[in-house]
């Protein structure tokens, strides 16, 4: 098993006050399930980046964090996970 994250639109970045649609690939054998688990690292989620059950993540409208990583956590096999790292940019 094997999960990969990507972001809408190949982003690589999230703007301060805004919201971005992340997306999981589970690579599996059998009939493991593809559910992931999402979640933001502990910096982010203490500087009040969330990130809902369906992959949407929301950005606050200030913030000091010059980037945010998001991982996607198997639920068939919660040792399997995938991240990604997005720069933040501060709104205009």
């Amino acid at each position: 098993t094997a999960v990969s994250v990507s972001a809408a639109g190949s982003a690589t970045s999230i703007t301060e006050g805004a919201t971005l649609q992340m997306s999981a690939t589970v690579t599996k054998t059998g009939n493991a399930s593809d559910a992931v688990l999402w979640s933001v690292d502990s910096a982010a989620a203490t500087a009040e980046f969330t990130i809902s059950a369906t992959g949407l993540l929301t950005a606050p409208a200030d913030t000091a964090l010059e980037e945010v990583t998001v991982t996607a956590t198997s639920v068939f096999d919660t040792s399997v996970k995938g991240t990604k790292k997005l720069t933040v940019n501060q709104a205009e």
